[in-house]
């Protein structure tokens, strides 16, 4: 089965794209692009309006949202979610980094381990690193930071103690 450009001034190319919005672009085998969005790889998704989705099994699902990367999952709404399975739900959130995988299959995908900056304005930078509380910032490899408006900085750093009380020091 061809490519199929179905929304005006759309474009597809490669087997089974699909470009079903008004200006999309879907290029890639198994690519689909919505309303003014961007798919390229194979099987990228460009689902939200305005987004981008740039390598295999990339997926940009809000609006304005940007998935680099293979296995990228970008969901939340001007949110940007760049490397290998990074997951990225938080409105204006930002995932960096990369998800290591040491298993003989390198494409395998393991929630509970992957990047994470899963709520509103939070930021994940580093292999590993998860943001996962509501402007919280993890900055490092498997940093960590669940408390509110909470830094994790460094490798290994971890933020989850309410603001005013004593944080958390990992001794290596």
């Amino acid at each position: 089965m061809g490519p199929e450009a179905n929304g005006s001034g759309s474009t597809a190319l490669g087997s089974k794209a699909d470009a079903e919005g008004a200006l999309s672009v879907a290029i890639g085998a198994n690519s689909k692009s919505m309303v003014s969005a961007i798919a390229l790889g194979p099987a990228a998704l460009a689902n939200g309006e305005n987004s981008l989705a740039i390598m295999r099994q990339a997926y940009a699902i809000g609006v304005y949202s940007i998935s680099v990367g293979t296995a990228a999952s970008v969901a939340g709404e001007a949110a940007i979610g760049i490397g290998k399975s990074v997951l990225t739900t938080g409105k204006r959130a930002i995932a960096i980094g990369a998800t290591m995988d040491s298993t003989a299959n390198s494409n395998n995908y393991n929630a509970n381990e992957n990047m994470q900056a899963t709520k509103e304005d939070s930021i994940a930078l580093g292999t590993k690193a998860r943001a996962t509380s509501v402007k919280g910032i993890a900055i490092g490899s498997e940093a960590s930071v669940t408390q509110e408006g909470g830094v994790a900085l460094g490798e290994g750093a971890v933020a989850e103690t309410a603001l005013g009380q004593n944080g958390y020091y990992r001794s290596h």
